[in-house]
């Protein structure tokens, strides 16, 4: 393709962009991520605005592709390998307070990441398994992959990664009636408790995120 025919078309673009959504929760955190407003995002979603350059480029730098790809198609979308960032458990970027904050992240392909954990690759975050009350599902050492949770406390049943006091734990939360959640070890030597879902919104423990996926070494 020549620089002649790589032209801007609007449409063609508009389809680009919006194929890009699916890295992100929302138009929310995408529009945070670029640094344009909602509505500016939006206008540009439905094809009512051209993004100026510099919104252009930081909607390439957002959406990690090359800027080439997303202003004209020329070339192909670019996917490079994707890091997953350590979880950051006590709310400091750079504490490194807790051991699974020490792992230095993964690095898996974007294009996989969208496809196979179904999750916006910005909300995640990898830490390590650190005790065997998950086992036979969990063991001391396996990678996981965590979609941090956003608002207040878990929205589902699952396996989540949390803080309770000084203690990073993973645990099968379940939601009990009378506004409780049940934390449960897989292991039958780690016994299971329950909390009221009020403990949760006054920081008494704190979920970082659901597990969805995790990795570890065959033999």
């Amino acid at each position: 393709m020549t620089a002649r025919n790589a032209e801007f078309e609007p449409e063609a673009f508009r389809e680009r962009l919006n194929s890009l959504g699916q890295r992100f929760r929302n138009r929310k955190t995408m529009a945070q991520a670029a640094g344009v407003s909602t509505d500016a995002l939006s206008r540009y979603l439905r094809g009512d605005n051209q993004p100026p350059v510099g919104a252009m480029a930081r909607l390439a730098i957002a959406c990690n592709v090359s800027l080439d790809w997303l202003a004209t198609g020329r070339g192909s979308c670019d996917h490079e390998d994707f890091r997953i960032p350590p979880l950051d458990t006590d709310g400091s970027e750079s504490s490194g307070r807790h051991s699974p904050a020490s792992l230095p992240g993964l690095s898996l392909r974007r294009e996989w990441v969208v496809q196979a954990l179904q999750a916006p690759p910005e909300d995640l975050a990898v830490c390590l398994v650190q005790d065997e009350s998950m086992s036979p599902l969990l063991k001391t050492g396996d990678v996981m992959v965590i979609d941090r949770e956003r608002g207040e406390g878990p929205r589902h049943d699952g396996i989540y990664a949390l803080s309770l006091q000084d203690a990073f734990l993973v645990k099968r939360i379940q939601h009990k009636p009378g506004q409780k959640i049940e934390f449960h070890s897989e292991h039958p030597g780690y016994q299971s408790f329950e909390m009221e879902l009020n403990a949760l919104k006054a920081g008494r423990i704190r979920i970082h995120g659901r597990v969805i996926w995790c990795g570890r070494r065959m033999f």
